[in-house]
């Protein structure tokens, strides 16, 4: 077989597992209906007096089924009665706009687990990465891992996701299933992480002496276009991560009324918008830039008169594509905006 069918056949396969693999785990884990507690208390500190002030909250079931079974106390009904199981998409519509969204962004992570694969192994190939650079790529991809890990749990004053679904046993049976979707989500997309340091390291090695001209200008046009694709592909990962985000908080919130206590605040989609736009900045702008001067370097060296007309041609720097990238690093952002013009 054709190693470029294989590779083929191999991210279709792969997305299709992510996307059974989450269905499975959100199958087995779903909550159909529980009841809840009367009241929320949650106790602060009061900075102005040192001392510890307990606040008391009214909770409502979300679900309709409970509203109708008080009206419904005390009457009687005759004949068959149908009998199922099933309770929680046709009460809580927006659990299944969360469950679909999910298997969707799993299944996307999944098919671009090998594609990250095959393309960092061409790279690697392609310009000759020796031992150390590809270490360096891996403590990189570590590094970046880590610390959007460390940003992005910092926020202090929200009442996370995953303890919700442990307090309240609504939705998932335990609220380490949300972090284990991410979790898994972030673990498939390591890859690009590493591709993208690899992307640096090769642009360090195209110079005048080991390429000519043509050879440079295909290099550079290869980097380049791999680092547009990568981009692409986080932006379509994190739209998923916005869109999902935000159909979590609809789905908690229409499930759990607590007055004076928004379970998930919309707010809160816009942050993780905005925060994924940051990290598509600080990934994709200074590798575009490095790639950028290392070409204009190379070019400078060959004392081209017609450098600046060659590099516009190579990084396309026209205002239509322009806009594409500027729209694209800011699509998590954008998206963030855009469920509240829609019913989930």
């Amino acid at each position: 077989m054709n190693k470029s069918v294989k590779g083929i056949f191999i991210i279709i396969l792969s997305a299709i597992g992510g996307y059974l693999g989450a269905a499975l785990l959100l199958k087995l884990t779903t909550v159909q209906y529980t009841s809840f507690p009367e009241r929320l208390t949650v106790i602060v500190n009061d900075e102005r007096t040192g001392k510890d002030v307990t606040l008391t909250f009214p909770i409502r079931s979300g679900f309709p089924a409970d509203s109708l079974q008080e009206t419904l106390k005390g009457k009687t009904f005759q004949g068959q009665s149908l009998v199922t199981r099933e309770l929680l998409i046709h009460q809580i519509p927006s659990f299944l706009w969360w469950a679909i969204l999910i298997c969707l962004m799993c299944g996307f992570a999944g098919g671009a687990f090998p594609y990250l694969i095959f393309v960092t192994q061409d790279i690697k190939r392609r310009f000759e990465l020796n031992r150390n650079e590809k270490r360096l790529s891996i403590l990189f991809a570590i590094f970046i891992a880590g610390m959007l890990a460390i940003a992005n749990n910092m926020l202090e004053g929200m009442w996370r996701p995953q303890d919700v679904v442990d307090s309240l046993k609504i939705m998932l049976e335990s609220g380490y299933v949300l972090t284990l979707i991410v979790g898994c989500t972030a673990l498939l997309f390591f890859p690009g992480f590493i591709l993208v340091m690899h992307i640096i390291q090769a642009g360090n090695k195209i110079d005048s002496k080991t390429y000519d001209k043509a050879k440079a200008l295909q290099a550079f046009k290869h980097l380049h276009g791999t680092l547009l694709t990568v981009l692409q592909v986080m932006a379509i990962l994190v739209i998923f991560s916005v869109l999902t985000s935000t159909a979590l908080g609809q789905t908690l919130r229409d499930m759990v009324v607590i007055e004076g206590y928004p379970v998930y605040p919309p707010e809160v989609s816009y942050v993780y918008g905005l925060f994924f736009t940051f990290f598509l900045c600080i990934l994709y702008i200074p590798a575009h830039l490095w790639i950028k001067n290392r070409y204009h370097q190379y070019l400078h060296n060959e004392v081209n008169a017609d450098a600046e007309k060659e590099e516009k041609s190579l990084f396309d720097e026209t205002i239509v594509n322009q806009i594409k990238v500027a729209l694209t690093v800011l699509s998590p952002l954008i998206t963030s905006f855009l469920p509240e013009h829609f019913h989930f």
